[in-house]
């Protein structure tokens, strides 16, 4: 008897098809049928420091509208691998130690967001220290991945000082990817740099990060789920055109 190399427990009645069907495949067509309708699916994994398991609690609480980044779950599988105080910097918190679990679930696409943290502390590294570390961890990712998105670190609005070192990072980021065909620097919409209006508000601006200035608030992740879902459409148009 010969059994499909994925062990199913599949029946038929049409002994003779199935046999034939074996004897050119060696597996059976249910099986095959289910893991083709499987491989079709784009997976999709967000990586990265709070902002990404903060994005992930918001389109759990939020799922009728903003779960699974707003895709069909027949098109699109999403893990969020996030950790609060994530660093590119080496220590307990170092980004790297998750990096297994990204690569276990064997990713289309992902959407990287780290960097902040490296910023907040008073002795923080150079600028273009933590764009190289970004850089080396994307370049572990690229041999597992076809296609990255590497977000812009935003300035947070506690640590208003560390302005002028994340926009040299970011003007780093963006020159090292800029000849990377597989990885794209993403730049967000939506006024994270500088608050668009609001004209419900008369004329006073989005207030898009939260009290302690820090994480976003509920209009900010508003803002950020449509950016990463931007990347992330643009990152499934790439593969379909492959």
């Amino acid at each position: 008897m010969q059994v499909c190399v994925y062990e199913c427990v599949c029946v038929f009645t049409d002994e003779h098809c199935i046999a034939q069907y074996l004897r050119k495949t060696n597996h059976c067509p249910l099986c095959c049928f289910m893991f083709s309708m499987a491989s079709e699916k784009t997976r999709i994994c967000l990586f990265g420091h709070s902002y990404i398991w903060r994005l992930q609690d918001f389109m759990t609480k939020n799922n009728e509208e903003y779960g699974n980044l707003g895709f069909e779950g027949n098109e699109v599988s999403l893990l969020s691998v996030g950790e609060g105080g994530a660093t590119v910097r080496p220590g307990p918190k170092c980004i790297e130690h998750f990096i297994s679990s990204v690569i276990h679930f064997h990713p289309d696409i992902i959407y990287l967001h780290i960097g902040e943290n490296d910023f907040r502390s008073m002795h923080h590294d150079h600028p273009s220290l933590v764009a190289s570390r970004i850089f080396d961890l994307v370049r572990r990712l690229t041999d597992h991945v076809p296609e990255i998105f590497v977000s812009q670190l935003l300035s947070f609005p506690v640590a208003a000082e560390q302005r002028e070192s994340i926009v040299q990072c970011n003007n780093c980021l963006k020159a090292a990817f800029q000849h990377t065909p597989t990885v794209q620097f993403w730049r967000h919409r939506g006024g994270f740099w500088n608050p668009p209006r609001n004209s419900l508000t008369q004329g006073c601006r989005r207030n898009l990060f939260d009290r302690r200035g820090v994480h976003l608030s509920h209009e900010g992740y508003i803002a950020y789920w449509r950016s990463v879902r931007v990347a992330v459409g643009k990152g499934r148009q790439r593969l379909s055109s492959r």
